[in-house]
């Protein structure tokens, strides 16, 4: 009989140290090639990461695992999954959806881990809201974050033919509706919580996945939701705004930095 104080990932996510970077491509750029290449998006380290942490203020949580011998050289410090959030203000940031190695899909502890750490980090910096691009005809994950406390805003973005709108959420909110707002990082690794948040976290954070597939494959078009990079400075003022902008031209249907 299995011990029900077990899973998948318990003994591998207690080998992991969980950090917060505002430069995460410069400071984990090899561990970023390396978790992103058996999903086959290693490209997006030059077309969205690295330009992203270059020229937005972000916050991304990381999950690292360090090798015990040698302690350097390739391969010696291994990234496991992070979580990043793109500030636009002084009291709000965009998400992009979390994204662990190929072999950390059904992770849950570790998601709820790097969403818990994102939030408690973006709180102590005076950040109370977080938002997600959800495409306008989603019929998927628009009541999905409805019912973890995210509401439908003004904001809008248009992108590979398609109106996005922003919907955003508290973040003590969003981890109390996950039932998470009081869990220890320790216990969320080990996946220590009651079975009816792991069913709050499968919903969600599997959700996400499933609704970012389709831009990851690129096909942004099909995409229930979009990163949260978005480089507001260079977006064509009617591009956001109460009522949908104007379809970009060809040459900038693709967002930039991944937005």
């Amino acid at each position: 009989m299995l011990n029900p104080d077990l899973n998948l990932h318990g003994a591998a996510n207690e080998r992991l140290d969980l950090a917060v970077t505002r430069n995460f491509a410069a400071d984990f750029r090899p561990e970023l090639f390396a978790l992103l290449r058996p999903l086959h998006l290693a490209h997006l380290v030059e077309e969205l990461w690295a330009p992203l942490c270059a020229g937005g203020n972000t916050l991304t949580t990381v999950a690292l695992e360090e090798r015990p011998w040698p302690p350097k050289g390739v391969g010696a410090r291994r990234l496991r999954g992070f979580c990043t959030a793109l500030v636009i203000d002084k009291r709000q940031a965009i998400l992009t959806p979390q994204v662990l190695a190929a072999d950390q899909q059904s992770n849950l502890g570790l998601a709820a881990a790097l969403t818990q750490l994102l939030c408690a980090e973006l709180a102590e910096q005076g950040i109370v809201t977080a938002g997600l691009w959800v495409n306008r005809a989603s019929a998927v994950l628009s009541p999905l974050l409805r019912g973890v406390g995210f509401e439908a805003g003004e904001m809008r973005v248009v992108s590979d033919g398609c109106e996005f709108v922003l919907y955003s959420v508290a973040t003590d909110v969003l981890l109390e509706r996950l039932d998470i707002a009081q869990a220890r990082l320790g216990d969320l690794l080990a996946l220590k919580v009651t079975p009816a948040a792991i069913g709050k976290l499968a919903y969600y954070h599997l959700g996400l996945q499933a609704g970012i597939a389709a831009y990851w494959a690129g096909q942004g078009g099909l995409a229930e939701i979009y990163p949260g990079l978005i480089d507001w400075a260079a977006l064509p003022p009617a591009s956001i705004t109460g009522t949908a902008g104007p379809p970009l031209p060809r040459e900038q249907d693709q967002p930039i930095f991944g937005s």
